[in-house]
């Protein structure tokens, strides 16, 4: 389980996630570290976009890794020249889809996770990717990765333009504790309001993977057991492009 939270503001947008992945019962295993990287960095023709992903699960052998084959996938976009966008999230989500189908098939993931605790219970992964893929009009793409009963299900693809709602993954319980933005609310205290800047979509989007973090966080949801380690930032702006936050860079940023 991961804390990742999508924030727009008029001059662009922020993604921050936490740093924790850490091991899972099942076949299926995460890795164990604080400095796990959640949010990339990629190219759609020659447009610089921000992509991230809610969990990072691989096999005990890392014979499958959930990772790497959507990084393999969102990689090939570079070289895209005439396919819509559109298109090219349907190849990517059909692409990784069938590398999840395989390994099961193959024995290499024994089951899918679930998530009792999770409103998705069957969600395997989202992906979400944030940027101006048409000229200046924001784009946020959501992709999510799910079975029912074990059985592999298509991926949902939803896209909004300009992006209705921002997105707090990974604690229902605690975005809406945080949200509320009340100060005598122990989670309140981390809440800073979106606004039209950068800076107050960066102070937003931290804000709630703090709250996420906090000890007591895990006593309203089981789920933020697994959330912690370092926090990642990153904006999106149609003049600048992808940019780590100052201060908020990961262990090994990409160049």
């Amino acid at each position: 389980m991961s804390a990742l939270s999508v924030v727009y503001t008029k001059a662009g947008f922020v993604l921050a996630a936490d740093g924790k992945a850490s091991s899972t019962d099942g076949s299926i295993s995460a890795l164990t570290t604080d400095y796990a990287r959640k949010i990339f960095k990629a190219r759609y023709k020659r447009i610089e976009f921000a992509w991230a992903i809610t969990e990072i699960i691989y096999n005990p052998d890392k014979s499958f890794d959930l990772l790497s084959e959507v990084t393999d996938a969102i990689g090939a976009l570079v070289s895209v020249k005439f396919k819509p966008i559109g298109d090219c999230v349907r190849d990517v989500a059909a692409r990784t889809n069938a590398s999840i189908r395989k390994a099961h098939a193959d024995g290499v993931i024994n089951e899918y996770p679930y998530n009792p605790d999770s409103p998705d219970k069957d969600t395997i992964a989202h992906v979400f990717l944030a940027g101006y893929f048409r000229r200046l009009s924001p784009s946020l793409i959501r992709v999510r990765f799910h079975h029912k009963d074990q059985i592999l299900a298509d991926p949902q693809i939803l896209t909004e333009e300009p992006p209705a709602n921002d997105i707090y993954s990974g604690s229902h319980a605690i975005a809406q504790r945080y949200c509320t933005g009340l100060p005598e609310d122990r989670f309140g205290k981390y809440f800073r309001p979106s606004g039209p800047l950068i800076e107050h979509g960066i102070a937003h989007a931290v804000g709630f993977i703090e709250a996420c973090k906090d000890p007591m966080a895990s006593h309203f949801d089981p789920n933020c057991r697994n959330i912690g380690g370092r926090i990642h930032a990153a904006s999106v702006t149609p003049r600048d492009g992808f940019r780590w936050v100052p201060g908020y860079e990961p262990s090994s940023p990409e160049t």
